[in-house]
């Protein structure tokens, strides 16, 4: 969840993503929407996949691309996500979350 408010506190749902080689992350055996690397999709469509059946490859993909949206510089994959960490993090804690 905190995944989605994150993303949303900083994208518009009909912005379109490339998916790339943060999909390369998601560990073989997790859930997943069914993404591959070259689609093109809306940060909705993310958030959809995100959601219902918990798509650990929109995870990562909505991760990278509000990582480097949120940079003011341009980033590798892993320093996206870990940017956007920095934030959602932020986001947990304020709305109350303490662990």
């Amino acid at each position: 969840m905190i995944t989605a408010v994150t993303v949303l506190d900083y994208c518009n749902i009909n912005e379109r993503v490339k998916v790339g080689d943060e999909i390369k992350f998601v560990f073989s055996d997790a859930s997943r929407a069914g993404l591959k690397k070259g689609d093109v999709v809306t940060i909705k469509q993310l958030l959809d996949g995100l959601l219902l059946p918990s798509g650990n490859d929109e995870a990562y993909v909505l991760a990278s691309y509000t990582g480097e949206k949120i940079s003011t510089r341009e980033l590798s994959i892993e320093e996206a996500i870990s940017n956007f960490m920095i934030y959602a993090n932020k986001k947990a804690v304020s709305i109350g979350a303490i662990n």
